[in-house]
């Protein structure tokens, strides 16, 4: 880069900046002139870095501001890149993109999950407002078909027709908590001279039964049920008249990973068996597990046979 110089006699000539602040001699009269020093303009952040690192920030976990940030921070980086004289920022922008990047990944993966915030937890709840009986006592009788069970808590709450219907639930009765997405139903069948092993059995092979299934159209091209594992299958102590055994199934429903416990109870001497299922997603099964086992205790068959 050239600077420019005027001496006292009038005349102006260039030299290299490197000799700033040095003497040099006049090319017309030789007089030395002293070389003055460049002026540079100060560099300014780049407001576009600035907006990046903000967007970044503010905008956390709503995927439309973070990704406003990785744009941002994209332009800031080429203005930046083509005025290296006048702009700085380059961290900013760069620490804008990193952020916003991370904060999109995480949001889209607990939006996928339903768990940003219990976001999903309070959609599920307003979703099935209304359908849901959160009302009258924790214990519920239902005669027939004959037996009662005793809601944990006011989370509980049962399943008006229109719910089950949607779900395609034809249970007895149907028990909801909508907060931690967990359900107990339950269904009366007919033994039919079966043992209530050979009944439990029964059930596992309805599901794989499922899985073999062709996948329903309603369902977007998903089976309806599939990747069925039994991880337990177990016949139970005989208390109070009642022969009861338990399964427990890990399977996808509609793409859904879901863990079911079922309970059969059985009046001994009596031809007709109850099924009681609680299920939930299998992330969450560990949590609800007690709640869902404290229901599914509570079962008391009335009038005998």
């Amino acid at each position: 880069m050239s600077l420019t110089v005027t001496c006292p006699c009038g005349v102006c000539f260039e030299v290299e900046e490197t000799f700033a602040g040095r003497s040099v001699g006049c090319p017309d009269c030789q007089r030395p002139v002293t070389v003055p020093a460049p002026q540079r303009v100060p560099l300014r952040t780049s407001g576009f870095a600035i907006g990046s690192l903000v967007l970044a920030l503010l905008g956390a976990f709503t995927i439309i501001g973070t990704l406003a940030a990785v744009v941002c921070g994209i332009v800031a980086l080429v203005r930046i890149a083509r005025n290296r004289d006048r702009l700085a920022g380059a961290g900013f922008a760069l620490f804008g993109i990193i952020l916003g990047f991370a904060f999109t990944a995480l949001t889209v993966f607990a939006f996928s999950r339903g768990e940003l915030f219990g976001v999903g937890d309070q959609i599920r709840a307003q979703t099935m407002a209304g359908r849901v009986d959160h009302g009258g006592p924790l214990e519920i009788v239902r005669q027939p078909p004959g037996f009662k069970i005793v809601r944990p808590n006011e989370r509980w709450g049962i399943a008006r027709a229109e719910l089950q219907k949607d779900l395609g639930n034809d249970s007895s009765l149907m028990l909801v908590n909508t907060v931690h997405d967990a359900y107990v139903d339950i269904s009366v069948d007919q033994l039919n001279g079966r043992t209530l092993e050979v009944y439990r059995n029964s059930l596992i092979e309805s599901y794989r039964r499922q899985e073999d299934a062709p996948p329903a159209p309603a369902g977007g091209g998903l089976r309806q049920v599939s990747d069925v594992k039994v991880k337990a299958n177990r016949q139970l102590p005989t208390e109070g008249g009642l022969e009861m055994g338990e399964v427990v199934l890990d399977l996808r429903q509609t793409g859904q990973r879901l863990t079911f416990l079922l309970r059969v109870v059985r009046p001994v001497g009596s031809g007709r068996v109850f099924l009681l299922r609680g299920w939930s997603m299998r992330r969450r099964f560990p949590v609800n597990e007690p709640e869902l086992r404290k229901v599914i205790d509570s079962f008391e068959v009335l009038g005998g046979r």
